[in-house]
């Protein structure tokens, strides 16, 4: 996540209490070199977003490579996409991620995993979710434009 070589850890969490807003975030722990003794410094990615799953992919846009966060927001109901513009490619600076809602009907997403589902040479990522409306679950495919950061298409 910094590009220091080191290998960081990035997890998604909530805290749901008895009365009030569950609280969600999407968390990076820069490792300190110096193995887990004194703790790992945390550096908070997104607020009130991703909160169960989410999944990493690199994607080609305006000439450039950008390593991405795909998320399922179990709490929000919907999926969403993280990405930096940061020119090192580092998650370092929080002022330069930068994030779009993808579906904001999704409903419970409960995982999210990216691949090649349709064996075309490109990468989707798909999405189990659970509409509370409907009462049904569903699992969707949805296509990276060639554009991420801008309109999105799912079967």
């Amino acid at each position: 996540m910094d590009g220091d070589g080191d290998l960081d850890a990035l997890t998604a969490r909530f805290h749901k209490p008895i009365l009030g807003r569950t609280k969600k975030q999407l968390v990076w722990l820069e490792n300190p070199h110096q193995g887990f003794v004194d703790g790992w410094e945390q550096h908070v990615i997104a607020d009130d977003g991703p909160d169960i799953s989410f999944a990493l992919v690199t994607l080609s846009a305006g000439g450039r490579e950008y390593d991405c966060v795909v998320v399922g927001e179990f709490f929000s109901q919907r999926t969403a996409i993280y990405w930096t513009e940061s020119e090192d490619f580092t998650w370092t600076d929080a002022s330069l991620v930068r994030s779009r809602v993808i579906n904001a009907e999704a409903g419970q997403v409960f995982d999210v995993l990216v691949g090649d589902f349709n064996s075309d040479g490109q990468v989707e990522f798909m999405a189990s979710e659970y509409s509370t409306d409907l009462k049904e679950g569903q699992v969707t495919v949805y296509f990276f434009p060639e554009d991420f950061r801008c309109v999105w298409r799912w079967w």
